[in-house]
């Protein structure tokens, strides 16, 4: 089958024109293009093995899916909803339950028929796909860097954070029966700090142990960093031998290296923060911090004891004063941060710990100022004043 340039829909319901595949809004409306690439998998966890072989890059499935070769699918009609099957399979299901580790695991996006003497393939949104190499490496996935091919040239810190990462995916996917995936070179990429799973693989009939993931830890601490090095090389020893046998002492280990590693840092943050009315609205409902200092955008550096915070509030809409409410929510917050009670923690456990009750009294207490304020007022129903709030913070270092 000759190949076909490649046109995908606008997602903007009102317009859903078609586009080239290498512009970056549509030419018709202005609304950004998604492109939605997709890793074809075997839906029961299994190798998918040569069942793509037939296909031509380009070559189309249906009206909706465009093959770009190496496992790798782009969806032509990204505001349309995919179908989904109206039974659910454990396979599907494995990686449905694994949803809150989706800043490291693909998703399930459709099931697709490629030929009806086939059985389907697993259509995965998420995986750690590098569009910029789609046309430069005909030969090999063009997929974000494996750990392995990265390790030797990563800082300690972010090596440290690598194994973290693992180590807190280890025991969802044991329990699912696919901690295999975390054993697997070819199945571990890294993008930046973040490491992200390839696709899912079912574990083999006998155990997979942490004896073996211990194994793997060994290899990479023979190229470690020279400051982490040691450490490595004892944390994967012990892992090996069995007498680290449960993760949480290794997360435990990895935690007092990472505080360690960082007090030998300085770290400059850069905030930036932006917001719009929208097209609909009349003004401007929302507020946030670092405050706004021209149209759209505001950047501040911080340094020090600067209080580290960025907010975005989102006035409710349809409800009178949003962006009082925003503002009185930022303001409440800004006025009742105070790191002072980090310093009792007797271990950075501890620590974290500390800092999610502060956030959530911090918002209780924003959300109880708004909530007086509308009964001070006696405003009822929709009068009554309300906001959403985004907040990330940097607590202050040890």
């Amino acid at each position: 089958m000759p190949t076909e340039t490649a046109f995908l829909n606008c997602p903007n319901p009102s317009c859903q024109r078609a586009n080239s595949e290498d512009l970056q809004d549509c030419h018709n409306c202005g609304t950004r293009l998604v492109k939605r690439y997709l890793w074809a998998t075997s839906p029961d966890l299994r190798p998918l093995g040569n069942a793509l072989d037939f296909l031509e890059v380009g070559q189309r499935m249906g009206d909706r899916y465009l093959y770009k070769g190496n496992h790798i699918f782009l969806d032509l009609k990204p505001g349309v909803p995919p179908h989904i099957p109206s039974e659910i399979s454990t396979s599907l299901q494995t990686y449905l339950k694994l949803f809150p580790y989706r800043l490291h695991l693909p998703q399930p996006y459709e099931l697709l028929t490629l030929k009806s003497t086939l059985p389907p393939v697993l259509l995965l949104e998420g995986a750690p796909i590098n569009p910029s190499l789609l046309d430069q490496a005909p030969l090999n996935p063009p997929l974000m860097p494996t750990l392995k091919d990265q390790w030797a040239k990563a800082s300690p810190m972010r090596q440290l954070h690598w194994l973290w990462q693992i180590a807190h995916l280890w025991q969802p996917l044991k329990v699912l029966g696919v901690a295999n995936s975390l054993l697997d070179h070819h199945f571990l990429r890294v993008e930046g700090p973040v490491v992200r799973i390839r696709e899912l693989r079912a574990d083999p009939s006998s155990s997979v142990e942490l004896s073996q993931l211990g194994q793997m830890w060994l290899l990479l601490a023979k190229q470690a960093n020279p400051l982490i090095n040691r450490f490595l090389q004892h944390l994967a020893q012990g892992l090996t031998e069995g007498q680290i046998f449960a993760m949480d002492r290794a997360i435990s280990e990895l935690d007092r290296a990472l505080h360690y590693c960082r007090q030998s840092q300085t770290t400059h943050f850069s905030l930036c923060t932006a917001s719009d009315k929208g097209p609909s609205r009349s003004h401007n409902e929302d507020a946030c911090y670092p405050l706004q200092t021209s149209p759209g955008q505001s950047i501040s550096s911080f340094q020090g004891s600067d209080p580290l915070c960025a907010i975005v509030c989102d006035g409710i809409g349809g409800h009178a004063g949003g962006e009082v409410a925003s503002q009185q929510a930022i303001e409440s917050i800004l006025a009742s941060l105070n790191w002072d009670k980090l310093s009792a923690a007797k271990s950075p456990l501890e620590r974290v710990d500390r800092i999610v009750d502060l956030l959530d009294r911090l918002i209780r207490h924003a959300n109880t100022v708004i909530s007086d304020r509308n009964d001070q007022e006696h405003r009822h129903e929709r009068q009554r004043m309300g906001t959403t709030l985004v907040m990330a913070v940097v607590p202050p270092p040890v």
